[in-house]
């Protein structure tokens, strides 16, 4: 029997991991999601500047890690 949901882990790297140079430049970000259990993620990504992305979310059912990236 599944239990709730229970995120395991987030975690995001950054291609360029170092930068030094000019603005602006597109960062970009690549990741996973990790969770047991059954129900739904909701993130947003939230830039420096403060500008937001839209919410995304995933659904999971059972333990998985399902990717992320922006």
């Amino acid at each position: 029997m599944l239990q709730s949901l229970e995120v395991i882990s987030a975690k995001l790297t950054a291609t360029p991991e170092v930068y030094d140079g000019q603005c602006p430049v597109t960062i970009k970000f690549h990741g996973n999601i990790s969770a047991k259990g059954k129900g739904t993620v909701k993130y947003t990504f939230v830039r420096s500047d403060g500008a937001t992305a839209p919410v995304h979310t995933l659904d999971f059912n059972g333990e998985a890690s399902k990717p992320v990236d922006t």
